[in-house]
């Protein structure tokens, strides 16, 4: 699979997710995730830096509210790999490790 292909599967992955939870929070979230999707065919980079900029933008994943059980884990595995992907696509390694 082709980085933009793993880039796109894992962001459908954390949408996915996200929409399904209806957490009222998730939408923010979903809503950036959706902008980086939309550009990463064209500029796989900027998208990248646009889903580094959604996480360090939020204090932590533990502010959105899921309903479901085992969803904010689901989701916090997923985000974990996305992560580790686009510092890939950046080259920017994590610091330490992510906040949460």
């Amino acid at each position: 699979m082709s980085v933009l292909g793993e880039f796109t599967r894992l962001v459908n992955g954390c949408i996915g997710i996200l929409d399904a939870s209806d957490a009222p929070s998730a939408a923010r979230w979903a809503d950036a995730l959706r902008a980086a999707r939309s550009v990463a065919t064209h500029d796989l980079l900027a998208a990248a830096e646009r889903v580094l900029a959604l996480a360090d933008s939020v204090p932590s994943i533990e502010d959105i509210e899921f309903f479901a059980p085992g969803e904010r884990q689901e989701f916090q595995d997923r985000c974990d790999h996305m992560l580790a992907i686009v510092r890939v696509i950046t080259g920017r390694p994590a610091a330490g490790s992510r906040r949460r």
